[in-house]
């Protein structure tokens, strides 16, 4: 029983959210094998379609998984915006792209094309501006960090030295 409770992450002392936790895992991969079954069994996907579904989805599950990491390390641990990543900035092309295809196969594109690209201009430089200044807010913790940093340097040994030698040299002042 050990062995089951520690497999669905569960520990001795349950609270509700562990118990509400383990039937959303129970759940889902109930729901991924009788997906997988009846796609299967129906002749949707072969077996050897599945299998390159899977390596597909770890190869990009692993490519989001790095992202998420340049993110942490890059927001969250130094709090500061790195313009070093692209991607953020690609959000607003693949925006437009995804509602671009919409559009497309909703039929409004091919109906009103000066109207679809209007829409589409709003919410792609929408959310590009969304991501932009999500990642400038947080440069008032990293302006106080700079500032208490610049600081600290008049503080500094080499410094308090290099002063006394051009105190010394301009005769004592």
């Amino acid at each position: 029983m050990t062995t089951v409770r520690r497999l669905l992450g569960l520990h001795e002392h349950l609270s509700v959210v562990d118990i509400v936790l383990a039937i959303l895992r129970v759940v889902v991969i109930l729901f991924v094998v009788t997906g997988i079954y009846a796609t299967i069994s129906k002749g949707t996907f072969t077996l050897d379609e599945w299998g390159s579904l899977a390596v597909g989805g770890l190869a990009l599950g692993a490519v989001y998984a790095l992202l998420a990491l340049g993110y942490t390390l890059v927001y969250g641990i130094l709090f500061m915006i790195n313009f070093a990543h692209g991607d953020v900035f690609m959000t607003g092309a693949f925006t437009a792209y995804f509602a671009a295809a919409a559009l497309a196969n909703s039929g409004f594109l091919a109906q009103n094309e000066v109207l679809s690209f209007i829409i589409v201009l709003l919410i792609s430089s929408g959310v590009a501006a969304l991501v932009l200044v999500l990642g400038l807010t947080g440069w008032f913790g990293t302006s106080r960090l700079v500032r208490a940093e610049a600081l600290s340097v008049k503080r500094r040994d080499y410094v308090a030295a290099a002063r006394s030698l051009i105190a010394e040299e301009r005769g004592g002042e």
